[in-house]
């Protein structure tokens, strides 16, 4: 019996957007930063196939007090207005199965539009 999970892709401002909201930050123009480590190995799908590799690794993330809009920014006010919960843009979900044998397969991602309502829709 295969068993089903489902992974929710979320835009930065829906990232931002929270980490606002856990840190009480409600004004500004902020730039979000991510922490990476870069490390080598060796790796393959067997030892007759080794290869150098590169992996990257998000460390953490970042939010900079910034005066100018720009890349990667977010405007607090702004996203303080939102609902939470009420996504700034379309977000893909993945649904993936895992069969008895531990196989997973991932099916593709299925656009979900967030429903916005205007002052009219009351």
């Amino acid at each position: 019996m295969a068993s089903e999970q489902e992974r929710r892709v979320l835009a930065w401002s829906d990232v931002v957007a929270a980490v606002f909201r856990d840190q009480d930050i409600k004004t500004g123009l902020w730039r979000l930063g991510v922490g990476l480590r870069f490390a080598g190995a060796t790796t393959g799908p067997s030892d007759d196939s080794m290869l150098p590799s590169g992996i990257v690794a998000m460390e953490s993330l970042a939010l900079e007090s910034v005066d100018k809009e720009g890349p990667l920014v977010f405007d607090a006010a702004k996203l303080q207005r939102r609902r939470p919960g009420a996504a700034a843009s379309d977000t893909a979900t993945f649904t993936s199965t895992q069969s008895a044998t531990g196989r997973k397969s991932v099916q593709k991602p299925t656009a979900k539009k967030a429903s916005r309502k205007t002052s009219g829709d009351r």
